[in-house]
């Protein structure tokens, strides 16, 4: 345990406003808590779940609440300052503080008695003047690897809320996004409930069915259904995985519609690995084809938004050999014909995503290849040639954030030598002087 001490003088309040700013929630066993600041005060609420009998219960029980109470004004002082101090998301502060809370674990020496208790109808409300209670991290320092609980409170729960939090840390990586993308996709994580039933009802060829069946009525519903509860919670990033899902799953007409949301759900100042999707998504797109459109030409139209988790996966068949021997013999056209037809008939397979996006950059297009080998990558990373391509496309494409790009890649996948002598040639091109994201 922590120890710090703080005196606190009595304080005599005259009123009791009942507008709180900046509140966090704090649970503790089942105990559940809300502390922010009203003006001049720290205000402490404390939610009862139920009576407390004797009198010498109730003085017990009042005590007890109020040691938790300055403990949380004092933690609430050390968050607002060390997530400030940290760059810390707004968007999932109030789920981080019970963490930070758990982790810093001090507790003050005060005078319990110096705050003021109101009791209301199911809470009772616990006030302290700030000048009266001073907590700064040059008296109680934060000495914790904060990351590291946040990592493991996400892998313990892996839903909404831990994701945010996560995400919402300044070191949250491309690695970590990537991770909480799979975890979603896969159906291992706690995701929404409509989603859920589009993972089940579709299967492994949500893509496929998509696009070449007609949608029956109760798959309908339930996209109809996962859309609403997603305009209701867009929160980052499992809001952004969730349109994937929809993208995928949805009819063809309505891809188009699905896309455009999960592109404005991006962010250029997150990390590389979504600041990259974001580029392919304004750069590296090919209209859908109104009549009969293909697999293929839907991961061209919709690049990074295709789930790994909704295609129907195929191998290497004979359409793709042929391929190989016209892109040898130097038949592009030819070549990307017979590809489009592999991926879109035999099924989706890494090494027709690999070598599709190989062509595009060999005939100077490298953005129509961005999609494909992005696919390839959340498949499987490290394929054959794939990270080489991928990095080299979005090098030819433009692509600004290149350089902290093939230096997540190289740190996140075990690479061919061919990809690795291209990654390591576009790091080596700046200094080191770039934050792997």
């Amino acid at each position: 345990m922590k120890l710090g001490h703080i005196l606190l003088p009595i304080v005599a309040l005259l009123s009791c406003p009942t507008l709180v700013v900046g509140q966090l929630s704090y649970t503790k066993g089942q105990s559940h808590y809300q502390v922010g600041e009203n003006g001049d005060e720290y205000v402490v609420t404390y939610v009862r779940n139920s009576t407390t009998g004797s009198s010498r219960n109730r003085n017990i029980e009042d005590r007890k609440r109020r040691m938790e109470a300055i403990d949380l004004m004092g933690a609430y002082q050390l968050y607002l300052s060390w997530s400030e101090r940290m760059g810390i998301n707004e968007e999932a502060v109030d789920n981080l503080f019970q963490i930070f809370t758990d982790a810093v674990g001090y507790h003050y020496d005060a005078d319990v008695y110096a705050l003021r208790r109101e009791e209301r109808k199911d809470c009772s409300v616990f006030r302290c003047r700030k000048s009266e209670f001073i907590i700064t991290e040059a008296d109680f320092p934060v000495d914790v690897d904060i990351m590291s609980i946040v990592r493991n409170n996400y892998n313990a729960q892996k839903d909404s809320y831990s994701a945010a939090t996560l995400y919402s840390i300044a070191e949250c990586t491309s690695g970590d996004y990537i991770g909480m993308m799979h975890d979603y996709l896969s159906g291992r994580a706690m995701i929404n409930p409509s989603i859920r039933s589009l993972q089940k009802s579709g299967g492994f060829e949500r893509l496929d069915n998509s696009l070449y069946t007609e949608l029956d009525a109760m798959f309908l519903v339930e996209l109809s259904g996962a859309e609403m509860q997603l305009s209701l919670d867009t929160t980052a990033p499992y809001g952004q995985f969730a349109w994937i899902e929809m993208v995928t799953s949805a009819a063809p007409a309505d891809k188009a519609r699905y896309y455009q949301l999960w592109k404005k759900s991006l962010h250029n100042d997150a990390t590389v690995w979504e600041d990259m999707l974001l580029f392919a998504a304004q750069n590296c797109t090919t209209p859908l084809p109104e009549e009969l459109p293909t697999v293929s030409e839907a991961i061209a139209a919709f690049p990074g938004a295709i789930s790994p988790y909704g295609v129907r996966m195929g191998s290497a068949g004979r359409l793709y050999a042929e391929a190989e021997a016209a892109y040898a013999a130097s038949n592009t056209e030819e070549a990307l014909r017979l590809l489009g037809e592999s991926i879109s008939n035999e099924g989706v397979n890494k090494s027709a995503l690999n070598l599709i996006g190989a062509v595009y950059r060999y005939i100077g297009e490298p953005t129509r290849g961005i999609p494909y080998l992005i696919l390839g990558f959340m498949i499987d990373p490290e394929t054959r040639f794939l990270a080489g391509n991928l990095v080299a496309s979005l090098e030819a494409a433009g692509y600004a954030r290149i350089v902290e790009l093939a230096r997540f890649i190289s740190s996140y996948a075990k690479l061919d030598q061919w990809s690795k002598g291209i990654v390591d040639k576009v790091i080596s091109s700046q200094p080191e002087e770039l934050v792997i994201q």
